[in-house]
């Protein structure tokens, strides 16, 4: 584990597969205890991620029906729109973290350090 806290990946040499340079070594997050998504917030981003879920489903059903290419294409649109509205989401619960921490003269530079992680991440 290195000083921000991220575990070293094991992927360091080529697969037979693939051949070529290995892998990037990848990194992972290890989370803080106590911290993650309120419980308010958490509610809706598994709500938002459970009609998600059908919506996918619906899609497979559609692909096995035989649909239009635009029919399934409008409809993986839709999810990749849902997913950012759940991005969204999680990103305003950790803004809210941000700034109740500084406005309780917590310690607050991890959490801001994760925020923008997490948007640096966003496409």
């Amino acid at each position: 584990m290195d000083s921000r806290g991220l575990l070293r990946g094991s992927h360091t040499r080529a697969t037979p597969e693939y051949g070529g340079p290995p892998p990037p070594k990848v990194y992972t997050r290890i989370p803080s205890p106590g911290r993650g998504l309120g419980q308010h917030k958490r509610k809706q981003v598994a709500l938002r991620m459970k009609r998600i879920h059908g919506h996918v489903h619906a899609i497979t059903k559609m692909l096995d029906e035989g649909r239009s290419y635009s029919e399934i294409v409008h409809q993986v649109s839709a999810v990749r729109a849902a997913l950012d509205g759940v991005t969204q989401v999680i990103v305003e619960d950790l803004v809210e973290d941000c700034l109740s921490k500084m406005d309780q003269k917590e310690p607050f530079r991890d959490t801001l350090n994760e925020l923008q992680a997490v948007v640096a991440r966003i496409r």
